[in-house]
């Protein structure tokens, strides 16, 4: 069965067959295209389609004319409208007019409707321009109050250098002490290695090797003092022992009774019994006095 294909205004459309053509509305000028055809052309122009268009009627021309029958009876014309028999409401709400009502009412409850929504819409897009103006004054507001602190902040910074290129070495240095001793531990760091404790239970002879007894562990640490001026002593460091899961099995305390100079590293020894279960262990500054 051959395929044809048309245009109808807008871009190529089909293929279709003859009886579909005549579902999509084509007329005479359609234009059209099939395989035998080098070009387009229309549909008129196509001998085997020129049936498509013979039952269609012709175009009308004349009037007819049309009998219009009265509304109302001349006999009937005063009780249609006014029966004085039938009581007042019952001729307003006949089916007729009841219809008519209805769909007035409708239409003025949808009128109503959209002049509410009109209004609140209004309001809301009031309120919101209302809203972005205070903000946009309160963030104004932020950002001159900012500006206002930053040159604050950078004046006393001016000043306080100021300041500190009139003070003399001496006076500068023990400005820094102050700072650092109040302070210790920004300044003082610990670390060390926890090895067993062996004390020789027998000396090695001829037939015997040396024998020896664990006595608990032995730290063997350093006290880190970064501070420039301030000399630190009596450190109070605490350790922590913890399980494989980093639970806290035992914290306690120690002093380290030595002097720490600025800028050095002092060396200490402490003896600890680990509680049984400890995986690992922490040590921290916890104070220090200064000298």
């Amino acid at each position: 069965m051959k395929k044809y294909y048309i245009h109808n205004g807008v871009g190529q459309v089909g293929p279709f067959d003859k009886s579909e053509l005549v579902k999509e509305g084509v007329d005479k000028e359609t234009p059209i295209w099939f395989e035998s055809l080098k070009d387009w052309t229309t549909i008129g122009e196509v001998e085997e389609l020129s049936d498509l268009f013979l039952n269609k009627p012709p175009e009308f021309k004349g009037s007819i004319k049309v009998a219009q029958t009265p509304l109302f009876k001349k006999e009937e014309k005063a009780t249609s409208v006014i029966n004085k028999d039938v009581p007042f409401f019952k001729t307003i709400f006949n089916k007729k007019n009841r219809i008519a009502i209805i769909a007035i009412g409708l239409i003025m409850v949808g009128v109503a409707s959209l002049t509410t929504w009109f209004i609140h819409q209004n309001t809301i897009d009031k309120e919101k321009v209302r809203e972005v103006q205070e903000q946009a004054a309160k963030i104004e507001e932020e950002a001159a109050q900012k500006a206002q602190e930053a040159a604050q902040k950078e004046h006393d910074l001016d000043s306080v250098k100021l300041k500190e290129q009139q003070k003399t070495p001496q006076e500068l240095e023990e400005e820094l002490l102050a700072k650092e001793q109040q302070n210790p531990k920004k300044y003082l760091s610990v670390y060390g290695n926890m090895k067993e404790n062996k004390v020789q239970t027998r000396s090695a002879d001829l037939f015997h090797h040396s024998e020896y007894r664990t006595d608990g562990y032995i730290i063997n640490g350093f006290i880190n003092n970064s501070a420039s001026v301030a000399n630190f002593k009596d450190v109070v460091i605490t350790l922590t022992f913890y399980t494989q899961t980093q639970t806290i099995l035992e914290q306690t305390n120690f002093t380290v009774l030595k002097y720490c100079p600025p800028h050095t590293r002092t060396p200490f020894d402490y003896k600890v019994f680990p509680v049984q279960g400890s995986a690992n262990y922490r040590m921290e500054v916890k104070k220090a006095s200064s000298d």
